[in-house]
Formats: structure tokens, C-alpha cells, sequence
């Protein structure tokens, strides 16, 4: 492992220790979600590389550079209720968990960056004790302002110690969204062991690697996620720490999300070193494993996740589709201005990956709290998405393009005007002339 001042190279699986092989790159970007306000214009931000490694002994796809967290998690803005469907699909997974998992009584909940508290606000409505742990200071208030019981603390052994210490063991203990930006998993899995009840359900909910490849989802990579998960490289991780995967969910959420349901099982496997204990087999948990494990694991086998060839045909895929949306702004460059639609972390990836600063004129967003505010790097100003309709730019490309079509049904005045609206990966959206 090698070490910068703002970042470490790891050359070793998170995961299984073993050697890694590069998968793909990007191009380099400074911290994704670093919006400033304009008195902090002098500010220049350091660009990190984005090396996609894959380990093919577990068929685990992570970043190589792992940037400092105090420079990703110090101004930390996000907040999930930002997000598009987001509150709503907390409150289903709530549901989930009290008629799946566990009835309300005294049960503890606890939510490893719980952000702001959607979920363990929805399990408090439904009869749960909940616990949010968030390192983001700005968000931790106001989760408490909100009536969410939340430490402003990162999730490690000491944490996990004087949480026992104060409240006891835990029935359900979820990381959603979370886990894949964590560097030192092995810590996180030890405190959730001393929080676990002997019968509780250990909850993962990440993005999904298959989801992101076949959807061309690279928006998805930044700094914060570290780590892209398959079912097949958690399975494994998680069966040599003692916990046996008993079901799974696959959401939309996100571009594809796993909602994995883990539990305690008799035996430890090492997965790391094969130790002597590999000669016991992991006893079933309490709960019956459910048919979904194995199809999943299944159809990762089919896609290969363990070689190479998915990870250069998806980087393929990239660069076609931005040579085809850099040749329609090279046409409408000269006939008026171009706005990018999206002020998120993810639309700082597209912009460097597709060296899209010389053609955008400035960032919208129906996000107020990045109004105003200027672009990661090549500060582009944020304004409202009002300022389509005051400025009907010529053309409007969608950087949150999975969410095209109720931004374009939002905004359909703007279209009414003569305004273009430019979808990425997708052909039907893009104005034939162009």
C-alpha cells in the first residue's frame, strides 16, 4: 500500500487480501461533491485518479486511490431526502423489515450512516428504539433536530462498544448505501458483531455491480465509493466473518441496488487465510435461505464478474457514448448556450470524463441548497432550474440522466419553448438535427 498526502494506493484486495488486476480507468476528478460558494472561488481543488481494480479471486471491483476521508466527509451536503424516490423507498424497506424481520416491541434499530434518518424515522413511526450513527456533522444535527437519536461519530469498535455499553444489543442493524464507502470493512463487521443480538439480521443495502455495468451507470463512480459489490464477492466476505446471506431484494433505487439480509451462523469460515477452521461447514441460521441467494449467485457466474472483458466492454461503452454527446454539442456550441441539468456528485464524473466544461455555460438544479453555489474544479455556477425558462439556453444536456423523464415532464415548458433536452444513452430524446 503506497501513501500520498490526501490518498493511500491500495494494491490488495478489501476484501480477500489477494492481488488486484486494473479493470478499467476514468479520468481523474477532484473531489466530486466539493460545490463552493463563490467567496471560495480562489480555491483550487486537487484532481485524484479513478482506477477501477478488480480482484478476480472474489470478483470484487474497487477504486485503487482511497482519498482522505476528512477531505471528502468535512463539508459533507448530502442529504437523502434530496434524492428522487428516496423517501418513499425508505418507508417500504421499514415495512420490510416489521413484517419480514422482527415485530416493533423494544427492539433496537441502528443505522450506520444514517444521514439525515429516513429509514429509522419510518422504523420509529412502526414501534422501533432507533440509533443513527453519522459522521457528518451538519447532518447528524439536524437528524437530532428531528428527533432522531443520532451520534455525530465514524462507526468503529470504541463506537460500537459504548453503544452496547448504553443501549444494549440490536434486533436490526442496517449500512444502506454506506458500506462501499468504507475503507477498513473488517472493523465495521467486528463493531456490528458486539451489536448483533444472537437473533438478529445484519442489513447491506449497495449499489449492484451488474446493475451498473449492463446500465452504463459510470455517474456512479467517484472518490466516496470506494468499493462496487457483487452478491458473489459479499457472500464470501461476509460468510468467512460468521454470517450466513439468508435472502436478497433488488431495488431500482439508485440505478440497481441489493438489499442483502444477513445472519449469525454457528461456524467462522476464514475466508482470508483458510485456516484450519475451514473444515467446518457454517450451520444454517434461524431464518430459512431463501432461493434468490442462489439464483444471484448464479447470474454473475454467467456474466463472468471474475475476468476482465465486462470491465473493458462497459469502458467502451463510455467512450462511445461521449465521443456521439461531444460531437451534438460541437453542433449546438455554435448556436447558443448550453446548460448541464444536475448538481450532484455524479455529473462532476460525467463532466471530466467527457471534458464537457468547454461546452457548458452553467449548471441547474431543483436542488436549493446548491444554488448559487460553483461547480467541483471547473467552477460552473449552480442556478435554480428556473433559469431555463429566464435564459432558454439552446440546448439542455441531462447529467442526472437517469432521472430524465420527470425532469423533462417538470420542465416541459422549457421544451415548449424551443429549448433541447439531451439524454445520455438514449437516442429518442435527442432532437434529430442534432
Amino acid at each position: 500500500m503506497d501513501k500520498s498526502s490526501d490518498y493511500i494506493t491500495k494494491t490488495n484486495c478489501r476484501l480477500c487480501n489477494k492481488k488486484l488486476e486494473l479493470a478499467f480507468q476514468l479520468n481523474p476528478t477532484p473531489h466530486g461533491d466539493s460545490y463552493l460558494p463563490v467567496e471560495k472561488a480562489s480555491q483550487k481543488k486537487e484532481l485524484y485518479p479513478l482506477d477501477l481494480m478488480l480482484c478476480k479471486n472474489c470478483g470484487f471491483l474497487q477504486l485503487k486511490h482511497i482519498v482522505d476521508p476528512k477531505i471528502l466527509y468535512g463539508d459533507y451536503i448530502y442529504n437523502t431526502s434530496h434524492s428522487l424516490g428516496l423517501i418513499q423507498h425508505f418507508d417500504q424497506y421499514a415495512f420490510s423489515i416489521i413484517h419480514k424481520i422482527t415485530s416493533p416491541g423494544n427492539s433496537l434499530a441502528i443505522d450506520i450512516g444514517s444521514n439525515e434518518g429516513l429509514l429509522l424515522n419510518s422504523l420509529k413511526e412502526k414501534g422501533m428504539k432507533v440509533l443513527g450513527v453519522e459522521p457528518a456533522k451538519q447532518i447528524a444535527e439536524k437528524a437530532n433536530e428531528n428527533g432522531i437519536e443520532t451520534l455525530n461519530e465514524f462507526f468503529n469498535l470504541e463506537t460500537a462498544n459504548k453503544i452496547k455499553q448504553k443501549h444494549g444489543s440490536a434486533k436490526v442493524i442496517t449500512i444502506n448505501h454506506a458500506f462501499a464507502n468504507i475503507d477498513n470493512l473488517d472493523e465495521i463487521i467486528e463493531g456490528m458483531k458486539i451489536l448483533l443480538s444472537p437473533d438478529g439480521t445484519f442489513i447491506i443495502e449497495t449499489a449492484y455491480l451488474l446493475d451498473l455495468i449492463k446500465n452504463n451507470i459510470f455517474d456512479n463512480i467517484y472518490h466516496e465509493h470506494l468499493s462496487y459489490f457483487s452478491v458473489t464477492s459479499l457472500n464470501s466476505f461476509m460468510k468467512g466473518n460468521g454470517m450466513e446471506l439468508f435472502d436478497i431484494f433488488h431495488s431500482p433505487i439508485k440505478g440497481g441496488s441489493i438489499r442483502l439480509f444477513f445472519q449469525r451462523t454457528l461456524h467462522k469460515y476464514n475466508f482470508r487465510r483458510k485456516s484450519q477452521q475451514s473444515s467446518l461447514q457454517p450451520k444454517n441460521g434461524l431464518r430459512k435461505i431463501s432461493p434468490n441467494v442462489e439464483t444471484f449467485l448464479r447470474s454473475e457466474q454467467a456474466f463472468k464478474i471474475k475476468e476482465i472483458k465486462p470491465y473493458g466492454e462497459f469502458r467502451k461503452r463510455i467512450e462511445e457514448e461521449g465521443i456521439r454527446i461531444n460531437n451534438i454539442l460541437d453542433n449546438l456550441k455554435q448556436k447558443g448556450e448550453i446548460a448541464g441539468f444536475g448538481a450532484a456528485v455524479g455529473s462532476t464524473t460525467m463532466i471530466y470524463q467527457w471534458n464537457l466544461g468547454k461546452y457548458l455555460n452553467y449548471l441547474v438544479d431543483d436542488n436549493k441548497d446548491r444554488h448559487d453555489l460553483l461547480s467541483p474544479g471547473l467552477h460552473l455556477p449552480v442556478k435554480p432550474s428556473s433559469h431555463l425558462l429566464k435564459k432558454s439556453p439552446k440546448a439542455t444536456l441531462i447529467l442526472a440522466w437517469r432521472y430524465s423523464d420527470p425532469i423533462t415532464r417538470k420542465h416541459n415548458e422549457y421544451s415548449k419553448q424551443g429549448g433541447k433536452f439531451i439524454v445520455p444513452f438514449s437516442e429518442s430524446k435527442i432532437d434529430p438535427t442534432y
